[in-house]
């Protein structure tokens, strides 16, 4: 099978490519600077359990193109983790911040990611990411 990785003792590994997940996206206008709101979910009001990222993720990256607007990310909807400056990207590389470093460390699946800030009509907050299949069932 082309792109399957064996070990020594024929286990097979993760395939050797990354593949991108989904984008999605939320219009600055939806937000709020006292509350929360998810990026990362078909419904904000109605969460359901297979929103979220839909693989584990190495590498996210959260892009602001609103002039105005300084947002905050958090990835559990409570504690502020990262800030986005008007018209700027976050990027994140798991495995870079892994320790020890195994290539092993990545960003669950159905992790959701959420963001804050004062509402404005003149942007949108993309959220982007990769991740590496372990078999072709893991491919979205």
């Amino acid at each position: 099978m082309t792109g399957v990785s064996f070990n020594p003792r024929g286990v097979i590994m993760a395939l050797d490519f990354a593949l991108p997940i989904p984008l999605t996206m939320r219009s600055t206008a939806a937000i709020a600077a006292d509350t929360y709101t998810p990026i990362n979910v078909a419904n904000p009001a109605a969460i359901q359990p297979d929103d979220g990222l839909p693989i584990s993720c190495f590498y996210i990256n959260v892009t602001s193109n609103a002039a105005a607007n300084t947002i905050t990310i958090s990835f559990d909807g409570v504690t502020p983790h990262m800030i986005l400056l008007p018209g700027t990207s976050q990027g994140v590389n798991f495995q870079t911040n892994a320790a020890p470093q195994n290539f092993k460390n990545n960003l669950k699946k159905g992790t959701i990611v959420y963001i804050q800030g004062t509402a404005a009509a003149d942007g949108i907050v993309y959220l982007s990411g990769w991740y590496q299949p372990f078999n072709v069932h893991d491919i979205v």
